[in-house]
């Protein structure tokens, strides 16, 4: 079985065989991490119907399989490291011109990305807020799936969402935000599973691999000039929705926290959905 089939049936499967998407999601941080001393975190999410997968699976394993790369990872295309050690720069560039266009003619793209020393500095003293927070990598990805329910609640949608997370040690931030929102947030029942898996064997992860790369780029140079490969990702037929949270509008970003403390304690104080 090639691996465009095993992504479709996969996609089938965690839908349980109902019509819907399936949402993939993967984070960047940089080589700190998320501690002191890091400086950005993205996390961004594709969504695709099952037939998009494959297609893009298709598409994107027929690119890169004659290059000899088994699994696409932005950061090790960006140094020339891992399966991408001693390709040259020209070469590894005309790999990702070719390949990042593929994305948007399948999948919707969103994103969050987060300057974390403006972040910290914002809620000096807001203990209030930092309660709330357990990482800031959850709080990327709560906002992302937020997202996704309120596009869907705006058009009284009943179509189901699988969610499809990267293997990483910030699973149990994505369980506990997934778990909330579906408790207290997800009327219409959208949300159909929340499933952890590797890029290797489930493709469409590279994509939100490069778009949380590259929107983790982008918000340490906003004012700079584009990456190709940033403007390739939000370009085409669905492009991307991206979030860039640094100095410049951290005012809004307290006001998100604190409507979602606001929404998280009236939630809580009404209780699971019915």
């Amino acid at each position: 079985m090639n691996l465009a089939t095993e992504v479709g049936q996969h996609c089938h499967a965690i839908l349980a065989d109902s019509n819907g998407q399936v949402g993939v999601f993967r984070g960047y941080l940089d080589e700190s991490g998320i501690h002191e001393g890091a400086r950005v975190v993205s996390v961004a999410g594709y969504f695709a119907r099952p037939k998009e997968w494959k297609r893009f699976t298709h598409d994107w394993t027929r690119v890169l399989k004659p290059a000899g790369i088994k699994c696409f990872h932005a950061t090790d295309c960006q140094a020339l490291e891992g399966e991408f050690k001693g390709w040259s720069a020209d070469d590894r560039d005309e790999l990702v011109k070719r390949l990042l266009p593929i994305i948007p003619r399948y999948a919707v793209g969103f994103a969050r990305a987060l300057v974390l020393d403006d972040f910290h500095e914002a809620l000096e003293g807001r203990n209030d807020l930092k309660e709330i927070i357990e990482d800031p990598y959850k709080l990327c990805f709560q906002l992302l799936l937020q997202e996704a329910l309120r596009q869907l609640q705006r058009n009284n949608s009943r179509e189901k969402i699988a969610v499809f997370h990267e293997q990483n040690d910030y699973q149990g931030s994505a369980q506990r935000s997934y778990d909330f929102l579906k408790e207290h947030h997800d009327p219409n029942d959208n949300f159909l599973s929340l499933t952890f898996g590797d890029a290797m064997r489930f493709v469409p992860l590279q994509a939100a691999d490069i778009l949380a790369f590259e929107s983790g780029k982008r918000v340490l140079n906003k004012r700079g000039r584009k990456r190709r490969s940033y403007q390739a990702l939000c370009e085409g037929a669905n492009g991307v929705q991206i979030g860039f949270f640094d100095h410049g509008n951290m005012d809004r970003f307290v006001r998100v926290l604190e409507n979602f403390k606001h929404f998280r304690d009236a939630a809580l104080s009404r209780g699971p959905l019915s």
